[in-house]
Parts: C-alpha cells; structure tokens; sequence
C-alpha cells in the first residue's frame, strides 16, 4: 500500500486468483454483485456496525514500520552481502468522503533520510515531492511523454491505495474513484478461510480484497506487479585515492550487471491483523506485506483518532512562486 506499486492489467490478478482457486463469476453477474454487497455489510458490521462507521467523518492514524532490505556493499578489493532493517513512520489522515494523505518518513540504504507525502483530493491525487522523473541513455536525458506517463500512473496508485485503506478501515470505497466489484470465491489464506472480491478499476488498475469467512473482517489485500527486485548494490570510497575509487565504482558496476535480474511478476500481499477495539469500531494494528512470500514491511498502526480536526490545507496541493 505504501510503495508505488506498478499494477498491470485485470489479466495479472486473475492469475492471482487461480493461483488461490478462485473464480470469477462472470455468467452470473446479479449474483456476484448481490454476493458482494452481503459480504460488504457483514464486513461493515463486524468493524462495528453501519451507524458507528456512518459517523465517521475524519480519520488520523499514526503507524510505525520496519523494512529488512538485503544490499551488496562494494569496497576496496572487498564485496560484501549485508542485511539492514530500515526504520521509519508514516502518518494517514482521511476525510469524509473523498481526502486521503500519507506522510512517509525515514531510513534509507543512503546517507540521507526519506521524506515524501502522497494526496488524495477527489478525483485529483500526486506526490510532494514528485518521484524522480524516468530517464533515458544513462539517466541524463528526460523524455517528457514518459514524465506524464509516470505521473498518471503514481495518481492511480495513489487512488488505489486510498481504495485499500477504506476499505480495510471502513469497509466502502472512494466515490470519486469509482471501481467494479465482483465476488472471486474461497480460499484460504493464512490458514483462515475467507472470501475474495475483486476489485477493478476501469484503467486496468486491480486487486483482491480477502475477507475472513469467520469473523467477516478484511484480511488481506492481494495484487501483482512487475518489477525486477533487484538487490541494491552500494560503494564506499577510500579517502585520498582516485584510482581506489575508480576501481571500486568499475568493480560495483559489475557487480550490478552480475545480480541484474530481469523484470518478474511478482504478488503482493498486505494481510491485516490485531484488531482492536477504538471508540466503538474495529481497528487493524498490525500490518505485514509480503512480495512473492518474503517480508517487505512490517508495519504497526500506534494510534487512531476518529473524527479529530484535520486542516483541509493538508490536501491543497502547493504551488511553487517564483520571483
């Protein structure tokens, strides 16, 4: 939910569903929607009922995570493969029925720290600051169509995303963001039985959202990506030796070309655990996504507030002046 993740065409999530024995019930349209709206009320019911969620109108949420990332470090005559787990936090706040922002903030394979919000704002959603814009021949040349490419699909992502935690929190979507909902069957998962909808939007963004068969709460959300998952490949200098140096970035470049995989389809799941009661409704506390069953994030939610002031400056996106 929290990385920008390139979702592919129905076609990716629907492998995903056969990988979990489900199936789409495209014949029988009435009846998945009707399937759909009853699995959709008992979730709603069991966060804690239709008129505790309906009068939710703002929500804060303050959460904690860890990443453990696996990295090469290249030094002088020296390679080395490492572990790191990376610490940050990340701040949400949603007002009803249409704003969504989250703030990220921390850790880094890097010297520097990580700090970015994401905004949802209705039909309009973007990042500040933007995502380093995709590059061509070496990274020094920067094609425009590609920049406006990339911006509208973070958008979707973004949306997506908001479309994830409504519905984990609050068991509805995002109007402005309409999507398609179908019934995908049982499977399980986790070793809880549960019951998957799929949801589509209209651009070929989708996922499944699992609902626990038992306790009627979401579950997991579950979707596919591509992306090489490549292992970082670091460097660090000698001090007052250019021709050190040289060789450590000509020994990492190969290092790089040496472990560079090629791009891979690759299942996310986001599987949602330790409810809690707060102030009257259901809750997630703990959040763990995994790409292809390695763990990406573990992620604990410390604090919610329901119905708090939130300034709507917060989804205003800033403007640069110029002298």
């Amino acid at each position: 939910m929290h990385k920008v993740v390139r979702v592919l065409a129905t076609a990716f999530v629907l492998a995903l569903c056969a990988q979990h024995n489900l199936t789409i019930r495209a014949d029988d349209e009435a009846g998945s929607s009707a399937r759909v709206q009853e699995l959709l009320t008992q979730a709603r019911a069991a966060l804690g009922g239709e008129a505790q969620l309906n009068r939710i109108h703002s929500l804060s949420v303050s959460a904690k995570y860890h990443r453990p990332v696996s990295y090469v470090l290249v030094s002088y005559k020296k390679v080395e493969e490492k572990e790191k787990k990376l610490s940050g936090k990340m701040e949400f706040d949603f007002v009803a029925p249409d704003k969504f922002r989250r703030k990220e903030s921390g850790e880094t394979l890097g010297t520097w720290p990580v700090s970015f919000v994401e905004i949802v704002n209705g039909h309009d959603a973007w990042r500040d600051p933007p995502a380093p814009p995709p590059t061509r021949n070496g990274g020094r040349i920067v094609n425009a169509d590609d920049v406006i490419e990339a911006e509208r699909q973070h958008a979707q992502s973004f949306q997506m995303e908001f479309t994830y935690y409504l519905l984990a929190w609050l068991g509805r979507t995002n109007p402005a963001f309409p999507v398609e909902l179908s019934y995908a069957g049982e499977t399980t998962v986790a070793g809880r039985r549960a019951e998957a909808i799929l949801v589509r939007e209209t651009k070929g963004f989708s996922f499944l959202l699992l609902l626990d068969k038992q306790t009627h709460l979401p579950l997991m959300i579950g979707t596919t990506f591509i992306d090489p998952l490549n292992i970082p490949v670091l460097f660090r200098f000698v001090p007052f030796s250019r021709q050190a140096n040289r060789e450590i970035i000509a020994s990492a470049r190969r290092e790089a070309a040496t472990r560079k995989k090629k791009p891979q389809r690759v299942e996310m799941r986001i599987l949602l655990s330790d409810y809690r009661e707060v102030s009257g409704i259901l809750l997630p506390h703990h959040l763990t996504t995994t790409f292809n069953n390695f763990v990406y994030e573990e992620m604990e939610f410390r604090e919610y507030k329901i119905n708090h002031e939130i300034r709507l400056k917060k989804f205003v996106e800033k403007k640069e002046t110029r002298p």
